[in-house]
């Protein structure tokens, strides 16, 4: 068969039998020779103008081919060969030559069309390079370089949007996210400047909180503890931090804390201390203090319990209240002592008074005199109990009597009063008791009354010495911090415990059962407070006491005590008193006093007889209890102020300040005597009052100064140390100044329209009569002017209330 290859214009099915229908069935293929040889056969439809039913079969013989070639393939194949000479098996006639002929030139022509293309390619390719690296790889660059300075922090770059295609669009995109992210990111900054801030704000907000706030977890340890813990349990971060809670906790509560605690944690329904409490924590120096406890928990991201507590010291809180409760005890005490010490006080002005009055006529009955004292020694203890009673219960700083007083000289005055009882009978029982002085300052002034600090002082002393029987030592201390002087007495005697503490100050209360009353250091503890100040206890079972008193300074020069000088008669003669007490015997008592003295004196037992006799008659002094049934002292002293001749009016009452009630604006009195009354004392409110005030005024001035003028005169009648020759022309003075007068009156009368009657014009003569006949009995020696004196008082002010009076109406 490779032999027929080789002719030209074979008729296929007659040369090829074999294989004809393989040959002309359009396809492509292969036939494998037994030789090995392969022939390979592909149609050809030529683009021949005649014949076109006819097509040739190009078949070529290749060595050592396994494969079909295609048309493509064969085409390629034979273009190869013509243009490297290849003999081609000759298979065709020339129309054939001349077909393979074209088809060379169309295979070369299709090579130079190929090389075009290529490098058309070639060219477009680079076009297309520098295309995309002007329009994408550039502009990406950019974005690149852009994403790298914002990734390291440069937000202010911004891509230049240079087209509007996909990358300008794109870079559009970008800038917008950059401006987006940006935002973002200074919102997130700011943010967290102000939640750094907000930490920062809480930080100062605990540590400022005058409160301690303190935190733990889980665990029970501490992790925040802020100023105020610090202040509270004096534990600074450093010591604290860290620590567990009981540290803060009091021994004996350690238990039942951590059972609580406990249970809380494996319970979410255990009870929390919402609503502060009041609990006890201990210090770092191991002292228990009381305290306010609130605690609130939160739970954190990773599912652990904090709580928050916040405590606040009562220390001071609790002192406050244990005053407050003590001032409503001293407020309920004074309301019964109030009540008792009037009554009292009315019972003991009757015995006292009476026995006073006794004493005075017992002449040379001793055995009656000496009874007496005993009854008015008495009335003085019994005085003596309800003034200290009032004194406990009153509070009230009365600073009229207070004066500057040094409390180490108190301490001096009060160690030498104790003397005998710390020296004299303690060395004589074998005992011996040791008195240091050596921390008392020399001058540290407080505004005082000095006896009553003096009794305080006193009393805490003779207590020390009760509380080291078998002796000890008793120390004494002062000293000045800022405006306060703080006084320390201090012993070393048996001390007393918690409960003993508490109560020291109450009324009654006393460890010394049938010996004490129970009311020295609660009185001590109202003159203290009475005074500015206050007074604390420190002390141990079986290592003594120590009691600090703090007081005001005050800085000036001390004086001396000053005792005023019993006064034991009335100056002014022939007064009319008016006595008002719903207490008759009272009223008798007065009475009698005033009456033995020479004076006019009307008694009443109540207020309203007392208002319709001022009514009715001229007074020079009323004398009026306070409190009384219906009509008061109060409604006295109103009656009084509307008299257009008012006389003088003193309060005589049992109670202890008459000036603090409700009605503190309408008691308007010359002054007041407190029962049982001391009758020098009450003397000398009566002088005092009556030196500013003539008992003749009658609320004329011309007349009361020409009455007081001639009353002047007739003093000096009397008076001691004056020579006789003085007193004769003051008689003389008197005489021409009586006649003056009653001249004037009677001109005074008429001028203003008075009554001015015969019986007024008779008494004129009559009282210059008398002195006529008295200047003739002096001068014969029978009447010395001492007396003179005397009489012509009492008639010239009978004068004066009989007569002259009439002149005002």
């Amino acid at each position: 068969m490779m032999d027929l290859l080789n002719k030209p214009h074979q008729n296929i099915r007659e040369d090829y039998p074999e294989a004809a229908e393989q040959l002309l069935s359009g396809k492509k293929g292969i036939l494998r020779l037994a030789s090995g040889e392969v022939i390979v056969y592909e149609p050809l439809f030529p683009e021949f103008k005649t014949d076109t039913d006819k097509f040739w079969v190009i078949i070529k013989r290749v060595k050592g081919v396994d494969y079909p070639v295609n048309a493509s393939a064969w085409f390629a194949a034979a273009t190869k060969a013509i243009n490297t000479g290849l003999a081609i098996s000759k298979i065709a006639d020339a129309e054939t030559k001349a077909y393979i002929s074209t088809m060379g030139l169309n295979a070369k022509r299709s090579l130079e069309i190929n090389l075009f293309i290529f490098a058309f390619l070639i060219l477009v390719f680079l076009i297309f390079i520098r295309w995309s690296r002007t329009r994408i790889l550039n502009p990406i660059e950019k974005l690149t370089r852009i994403t790298q300075k914002i990734a390291e922090g440069d937000y202010s770059l911004k891509a230049e949007v240079e087209s509007r295609n996909e990358i300008g669009i794109l870079t559009s995109n970008f800038n917008k996210m950059a401006d987006g992210l940006t935002n973002e990111i200074a919102v997130r900054k700011h943010a967290e400047k102000l939640l750094r801030k907000s930490e920062e704000n809480s930080r100062q907000l605990i540590e400022a909180a005058q409160d301690a706030i303190i935190c733990i977890d889980e665990k029970g340890m501490i992790f925040v503890w802020n100023k105020s813990a610090e202040k509270i349990f004096g534990y600074s971060k450093n010591e604290i931090i860290g620590q567990p809670i009981i540290t803060i906790i009091p021994e004996k509560y350690h238990t039942p804390y951590q059972e609580r605690f406990n249970r809380f944690l494996k319970s979410d329904k255990a009870a929390m201390i919402s609503e502060p409490v009041e609990v006890s924590g201990m210090t770092k120096a191991g002292i228990v203090i009381p305290i306010e406890l609130s605690v609130s928990f939160y739970i954190t991201e990773n599912e652990q319990f904090v709580f928050i507590g916040i405590v606040r010291d009562l220390t001071e809180r609790k002192k406050i209240e244990e005053t407050l409760l003590q001032s409503e005890k001293m407020k309920s005490m004074g309301l019964i002592t109030s009540g008792v010490a009037h009554e009292f006080n009315n019972i003991l002005a009757i015995v006292k008074g009476f026995a006073l009055q006794i004493k005075k006529k017992c002449g040379d009955d001793k055995k009656l005199e000496k009874r007496t004292d005993i009854i008015i020694k008495a009335s003085n203890d019994g005085v003596e109990i309800v003034r200290r009673m009032q004194e406990y219960t009153n509070r009230e700083m009365n600073s009229t009597d207070f004066v500057l007083t040094d409390m180490s000289d108190l301490i001096k005055q009060v160690i030498d009063f104790t003397m005998p009882r710390w020296q004299n009978i303690a060395h004589a029982n074998g005992i011996h008791y040791k008195i240091d002085t050596e921390g008392v300052r020399d001058v540290l002034c407080v505004n005082g009354k000095q006896s009553e600090l003096r009794e305080v002082l006193l009393n805490i002393t003779n207590n020390a010495l009760d509380a080291m029987p078998d002796g000890g030592s008793l120390s004494f201390r002062t000293w000045g911090k800022e405006d306060t002087v703080f006084v320390s007495i201090s012993d070393t005697g048996m001390g007393m415990d918690k409960s003993v503490q508490k109560n020291v100050f109450d009324p009654f209360f006393t460890t010394k059962i049938g010996v004490g009353t129970g009311l020295g250091m609660s009185m001590g503890y109202s003159i203290i407070t009475r005074h500015g100040g206050n007074i604390d206890i420190e002390s141990e079972e079986g290592k003594g006491s120590t009691f600090i008193i703090k007081l005001p300074m005050s800085k000036g020069t001390v004086k001396p005590e000053v005792t005023s000088e019993s006064e034991q008669e009335i100056k002014a003669e022939g007064l009319r008193i008016l006595i008002v007490d719903d207490e008759q015997n009272i009223c008798d008592l007065l009475s009698e006093y005033f009456s033995e003295d020479g004076h006019n004196v009307k008694s009443v037992n109540s207020g309203a007889m007392a208002i319709n006799l001022l009514e009715t008659e001229n007074f020079d002094l009323v004398l009026s209890d306070l409190v009384m049934p219906e009509v008061t002292g109060y409604d006295v002293i109103n009656a009084v102020r509307k008299l257009d001749k008012k006389p003088k009016i003193g309060i005589i009452t049992g109670w202890e300040n008459p000036h603090r009630t409700e009605k503190e604006e309408v008691l308007k009195a010359d002054f007041i005597v407190k029962k049982p009354v001391n009758f020098s004392e009450l003397t000398h409110c009566i002088n005092n009052v009556l030196s500013k005030y003539s008992s003749y005024d009658i609320g004329i001035k011309e007349i009361d100064v020409q009455h007081a003028d001639m009353d002047l005169l007739l003093s000096k009648l009397s008076e001691e140390g004056l020579n006789q020759d003085v007193k004769e022309k003051n008689f003389e003075l008197f005489r021409n100044a009586a006649s003056s007068h009653f001249d004037f009156e009677e001109k005074w009368a008429q001028t203003n329209n008075k009554i001015f009657d015969d019986d007024h014009l008779r008494a004129h003569n009559k009282f210059l009569d008398l002195l006529n006949e008295m200047n003739t009995q002096y001068e014969n020696k029978q009447l010395r002017l001492n007396t003179i004196s005397l009489t012509i008082k009492k008639e010239l002010l009978n004068h004066v209330r009989n007569h002259d009076i009439r002149l005002i109406t």
